[in-house]
C-alpha cells in the first residue's frame, strides 16, 4: 500500500526558501515526524549540506548524518524520510537514486517544481517501497 506524504504549509514555505538559496544545486535533508500505516506525517525538516559539487547530484556526509541522528534523538522526533531535490523537474528516482534507495532505511522524497502548476509550486514524490 502506498502511503500519503503530509507536509504542513509552513514546511513547504521553508523548503521554498531552501530551494531558492541552493539553486541550481540539489537540496537534501531529512523529514522528521511520525509514520503510520497510511501516512508519513512531516512535522519539520533538517536540511543538510550537499557534499556533491555537481548541480545534478547529491551526497550526505557521515558527519551530517550523525548530526541529523543526534537532533532526531535529542528532540525525540523520528526520521520519517530522506529528501532531495531534482531541479530538472524529474519526478522519478534516477538510476543512481534507485541504487542508494534500495539500501536506505527510510522512504525517499523527490522535491521538484510542479510542471502542472502555473505558480511553479514545489511538489513532493514519495518513494516508500523497495522493489
Amino acid at each position: 500500500m502506498q502511503r500519503t506524504l503530509v507536509v504542513p504549509n509552513q514546511t513547504c514555505l521553508e523548503l521554498e526558501q531552501l530551494w531558492a538559496a541552493e539553486a541550481p544545486r540539489e537540496i537534501c535533508g531529512f523529514f522528521l515526524g511520525a509514520s503510520t500505516l497510511g501516512h508519513v506525517l512531516v512535522e519539520r525538516f533538517i536540511a543538510v549540506r550537499n557534499a556533491q559539487a555537481a548541480p545534478d547530484s547529491f551526497a550526505i556526509s557521515d558527519s551530517e548524518m550523525r548530526r541529523v541522528e543526534h537532533l532526531s534523538r535529542s528532540t525525540k522526533s523520528a526520521i520519517v524520510a530522506l529528501f532531495h531535490g531534482h531541479p530538472s523537474g524529474q519526478t522519478a528516482l534516477s538510476p543512481r537514486d534507485e541504487e542508494s534507495f534500495r539500501s536506505s532505511p527510510w522512504p525517499w522524497v523527490i522535491v521538484c517544481r510542479s510542471a502542472r502548476s502555473s505558480s511553479g509550486d514545489l511538489e513532493f514524490h514519495l518513494f516508500d517501497q523497495k522493489t
